[in-house]
This record gives C-alpha cells, sequence and structure tokens, in this order.
C-alpha cells in the first residue's frame, strides 16, 4: 500500500524522537497520513502553524497530481512526467537515478521541501526534519545518526557519522513497517544529498537484499554516484560502503 508516509511505524518514532529532543525544541505535525516530527536550534512563534500550511500544501500538489496521472502513483518504475511543482519534478529525478517508481521518493521529497521552507521562512540554521523515519536534516559540526533495524541485533547500535551541512539519511526494510518493498533486510540505510534521493535509493536497494549474500555482492560492488554511504542489515550481517564512518553507539543521535 503507497501513502505520503512510507515508513510511518511507531518504534520508529520513538526510537528517533526521543533523542532529538535532548538537543532541539521539537515538534510533530500530523495531516492525514503523515506525522512529522521537526526539531530546531531556534523556535519562534507561528512555526508550527506555517509548517502545517506547508504540508498540507505539498500533500494537495502530490494527490492532486496521482489523481490527474494515476501511472505516477501506481509505477514501480520511473515515468515520464512534467510539472511545474518542484516536489514533483524532484519526485521524477530521484526516482530516475534509483530506478523505482516515483512514489518511492514521496517522503523524502516531503522532507526536503519542508526543510526548504523553513529555511526561507525563518532562516533556521540547524534541524531535523523525520517523516516516518525519512530524515532530512542541517547541522552546523559534524554528527551521528543511528539505525533503526526492528529486532536485529544492529537495531540502535550502529550510527553513521554526517559531516556538517545538509544530509538526506533515509532507511527502507522488507522487515519493519507497510511500505512496499521486495526484499527481505531488516534495514538498507541511505546517505545522500537530498532526502528525496536517499529515499527512492534505499527502497531501490532494498528491494534487492534478500539474502546475506545480496548485503555482501552489493556493499562490495559499484553502487551509485549520487550515494555517499549505503548501509545494510539483514539477518546477522551488517556491511556498508561509502564516504560517511560508520560507528557502534548507543546513542541514536549526537554531536561530535
Amino acid at each position: 500500500m503507497k501513502s505520503l508516509i512510507k515508513k510511518g511505524f511507531i518504534m520508529a518514532q520513538r526510537f528517533y524522537r526521543n533523542i532529538y529532543a535532548n538537543y532541539f525544541t521539537s515538534f510533530e505535525l500530523s495531516y492525514k497520513l503523515s506525522n512529522i516530527f521537526i526539531a530546531i536550534d531556534r523556535y519562534e512563534k507561528g512555526m508550527e502553524k506555517a509548517l502545517l500550511t506547508c504540508l498540507k500544501e505539498l500533500y494537495d500538489v502530490v494527490e492532486s497530481f496521482c489523481a490527474l496521472n494515476p501511472e505516477f502513483y501506481y509505477s514501480l518504475v520511473p515515468v515520464r512526467f512534467k510539472s511545474r511543482s518542484k516536489i514533483i519534478n524532484d519526485m521524477i529525478y530521484s526516482s530516475k537515478m534509483a530506478d523505482v517508481g516515483p512514489m518511492a521518493a514521496v517522503a523524502g521529497a516531503i522532507a526536503d521541501s519542508m526543510a526548504s521552507f523553513l529555511e526561507s521562512k525563518f532562516k533556521t540554521s540547524e534541524y531535523i526534519i523525520e517523516n516516518g523515519g525519512d530524515i532530512a536534516l542541517k547541522t552546523l559540526k559534524k554528527a551521528t545518526v543511528g539505525i533503526y533495524a526492528g529486532d536485529s541485533f544492529f537495531s540502535g547500535k550502529i550510527a553513521i557519522e554526517l559531516s556538517k551541512g545538509y544530509h538526506g539519511v533515509c532507511t527502507s526494510s522488507g522487515k519493519v513497517g507497510h511500505s512496499l518493498s521486495f526484499g527481505n533486510a531488516d534495514a538498507v540505510a541511505i546517505v545522500s544529498r537530498n532526502a528525496a534521493i536517499a529515499d527512492a535509493f534505499a527502497t531501490s536497494y532494498a528491494n534487492r537484499v534478500k539474502t546475506s549474500t545480496d548485503c555482501l555482492k552489493i556493499v562490495n560492488g559499484n553502487i551509485h554516484h549520487a550515494i555517499k554511504t549505503i548501509l545494510i542489515i539483514i539477518d546477522d550481517t551488517f556491511g556498508y560502503q561509502g564516504k560517511n564512518k560508520v560507528i557502534q553507539t548507543n546513542n541514536i543521535f549526537n554531536y561530535l
């Protein structure tokens, strides 16, 4: 089943959100199927109302485009469409890169769009926007983000180190949550330059991981240049490849 929130399972929300509150002022926004968690370094009056309006407008754009173009919603492969909307074009672009349907990038694209709005409207310097486990974040110094992998032994024990700047960190699973996956991974996490691209590639690679052998084959092979880091957990196997350092930790989010 597809929806505008792809990995909105309660355990993932608790896993991430309880930790972020230690570092930032935070609040949640709910609209239809989405529950967005936003953590910011500096809160301003009117932020919640403005961001909720932004979320509603993004929903309207995506839902309207899907209603007019059902293939955009149902396709599991890239589609050829043009739109005046940035979020639609971001989904199309990301899905072509990852060779998946455009809805595979919707949660990440919403996070990116809300991040862009937050920066332009409120000049926010540091923030985390989490849409069902898909994250768009900006930090002014090095930080680590932990990986949720359901009941796996590795869940909450591995973190990806991020440099200062803007990042998309998205995870897909064949075992956790209700998003569509043809694989069997506990978690496939992707770090990329934005959340839409990370989201699309997380889906793409998660579809390919059915066994531990698949995990090892992927992390020892060539990965797309748009991927900064890929991390895969399946059963008792864990592997990664990329530019970001992966560390063992019990902290879900931490500054270095």
